[in-house]
C-alpha cells in the first residue's frame, strides 16, 4: 500500500474507532467534581467492573526537599510501609498483599501522587490501612537504614547501567541553574543523611500542610470511602494550591557544550541530546506528542530510519518531550559504537536542523499524524491512566478538554505546525549534548566544540 494511502487508512480508522474504545469519549459525561468538607474530589463513575482506583494528589514534590536532602520526599513515600506503632513491616505488607492491593507513589519536582487500586469489596479495609500508614508511620531506624542502604547500592550499580546513568547525568547538566536539576530519588550522599526524624517531619508536612485532591474511579459505592478519608486520614479542610512560578535559564552563546561522563572500559557510548524548556516555551500537548512520535515512535520513526536503516549507526533510539506546569524538557537518546559517536551526533545535528528547516514531506507527516490519532485511545483504556491524565491537567491548570479533544486538536495540525515544533524545540545553540562512555572519547568529541569531562561518580 502506498504511504499516502496508508496514512489515509489510518486517519479513516481513527475516525471510526467505536465509542466504547475511545478513552476521550468514555467517562467525559461520567466525571463529577465533589467537595468533601474542603477536600476536592474527582469521581469517574464506572460500573463495568468491581474494581476501584484511588489517587491522592499532593501539591508538592521533590522541589520541597532541602538543598542537602534530595530524595527525601521519595523516601518518605517508599518507606511508609516500614512500620507503625501498631504493625511492623511484615504485618503491613502481608495485610496489603492479602487484599491484592496495588499501591505506590509517583514523585516529581512539582507534585506527588499516591495511588492504590483493588477490588471494591476491599476498599474500606485497604484505605483504613493506608490512612493508618500516613498518620502513624514511625520509620523505624533499623528498617530505614537497611532500605536506604539498598537504594545507595542501586545507585552505585548504575555505573554498569549506562543508559540510566546517561539520563540521570543529562538531567543534572541540562537543568543546571534551575530548581529541577536535583535527582528525585536522591544521591548517595543525600540518602546517607536522611533519617527517621526527617522522614517523620516530611510526612507531617504532607499530611497537614500540603493541598490535596482525590481522584477516584469505580461505581457509586466507592463514594462511601468519604468518612474514612476525612476522619482516619484527616485530610479535610481546604488549603490554597501553590501559585505558578515558571523557571527560566540563560543559555551561553556560541552553540552547545558537549559533556563527556566517563566510565572507564565502556564499549559503547550513550548519547543524550536535548534542552530545558521554560514553562512558556513548551508547546501544546498535541504538538509535543506529534514531534516526539514523528522522531522516535517506533520502527518507522525518522530517528530509526536515518540512524539505523540508512546508516547502520544505532540499534534503537527514542525521543521524549516532557512538560510539567512550570518547565519542560526535550530529549533525544540513543547509543552507538565508540568509533561512531562523533558521526552519530553529527548526523543527529544535521537531521534536526533539516527538520527545523522543513525537510519533511506531506505524506510522511500524514502517516505520523494518522498513527498517533489511531493509537491514542488505546493508551488510556484503564481507569488508572485516565485518572492520571485528569490529575495532571488539573495540576498544570489546563481544562480536561486538552485530553478529551486531543484527537480532534491533533487532526487540525498541519505540516507547517510540525516544522514549527521542530524549529522551537530544536534550537541547536540551546542544546545540551551528553555522552557517557570511555575516557578515550574525549579526543574525538573535542572536534564537536567545547568539551567538559566529568567522572560518572559526580552524578551518583
Amino acid at each position: 500500500m502506498p504511504r499516502g494511502a496508508a496514512a489515509a487508512a489510518l486517519l479513516s480508522l481513527a475516525a471510526t474507532v467505536p465509542v466504547a474504545w475511545r478513552a476521550e469519549a468514555f467517562g467525559e459525561d461520567r466525571i463529577r467534581r465533589l467537595d468533601w468538607e474542603g477536600l476536592p474530589v474527582v469521581h469517574l463513575e464506572d460500573e463495568r467492573f468491581p474494581t476501584y482506583t484511588l489517587s491522592v494528589y499532593f501539591a508538592e514534590g521533590a522541589g520541597g526537599d532541602g538543598a542537602s536532602f534530595p530524595g527525601e520526599t521519595a523516601a518518605m513515600f517508599d518507606l511508609l510501609t516500614a512500620g507503625t506503632r501498631r504493625y511492623d513491616q511484615t504485618d503491613i505488607l502481608e495485610h496489603l498483599e492479602f487484599f491484592g492491593v496495588s499501591h505506590g507513589a509517583r514523585v516529581t519536582h512539582e507534585y506527588s501522587s499516591y495511588q492504590i487500586s483493588g477490588l471494591v469489596k476491599d476498599l474500606v479495609p485497604t484505605v483504613k490501612m493506608i490512612c493508618h500508614l500516613f498518620r502513624d508511620a514511625t520509620y523505624p531506624s533499623a528498617v530505614v537504614k537497611k532500605e536506604l542502604g539498598r537504594s545507595v547500592s542501586a545507585l552505585r550499580n548504575m555505573a554498569s547501567e549506562h543508559g540510566a546513568l546517561a539520563t540521570r547525568a543529562f538531567r543534572a547538566l541540562s537543568m543546571a541553574g534551575t530548581p529541577y536539576a536535583s535527582h528525585v530519588e536522591g544521591t548517595i550522599a543525600s540518602l546517607r543523611r536522611i533519617g527517621t526524624g526527617r522522614l517523620k517531619a516530611r510526612l507531617a508536612r504532607f499530611n497537614d500542610g500540603v493541598a490535596k485532591r482525590i481522584y477516584l474511579s469505580g461505581g457509586k459505592e466507592v463514594l462511601g470511602i468519604r468518612k474514612v478519608l476525612l476522619e482516619e486520614c484527616g485530610w479535610k479542610g481546604s488549603r490554597p494550591f501553590p501559585a505558578r512560578a515558571p523557571a527560566r535559564r540563560d543559555f551561553p552563546k556560541g552553540g552547545p557544550k558537549v559533556h563527556l561522563v566517563t566510565v572507564p572500559g565502556a564499549n559503547q557510548a550513550q548519547i543524550r541530546i536535548g534542552r530545558f524548556l521554560a514553562g512558556d516555551e513548551a508547546g501544546s500537548m498535541e504538538l509535543n506528542n506529534l514531534v516526539s512520535d514523528f522522531l522516535g515512535g517506533g520502527l518507522t520513526s525518522r530517528l530509526l530510519a536515518e540512524l539505523r536503516t540508512r546508516r547502520g549507526l544505532v540499534y534503537s533510539a527514542m525521543a521524549v518531550f516532557g512538560k510539567q506546569r512550570d518547565y519542560g524538557r526535550g530529549l533525544v537518546g540513543t547509543y552507538t559504537r565508540n568509533g561512531k559517536v562523533v558521526e552519530t551526533i553529527t548526523v543527529l545535528r544535521d537531521m534536526l536542523a533539516g527538520l527545523a528547516a522543513g525537510n519533511v514531506g506531506e505524506r510522511e507527516f500524514r502517516a505520523a499524524q494518522g498513527k498517533l490519532i489511531g493509537g491514542h485511545p488505546f493508551r488510556f483504556e484503564g481507569n488508572a491512566s485516565l485518572l492520571d491524565q485528569l490529575l495532571f491537567l488539573d495540576h498544570v491548570g489546563k481544562p480536561w478538554s486538552e485530553f478529551f479533544r486531543f484527537r480532534e486538536r491533533l487532526g487540525r495540525l498541519n505540516l507547517s505546525d510540525l516544522v514549527r515544533g521542530f524549529r522551537e524545540l530544536f534550537d541547536w545553540g540551546r542544546m545540551t549534548v551528553v555522552v557517557v562512555g570511555d575516557p578515550s572519547l574525549a579526543a574525538p568529541l573535542r572536534r564537536l566544540g567545547p568539551l567538559s569531562v566529568t567522572g560518572h561518580g559526580a552524578f551518583l
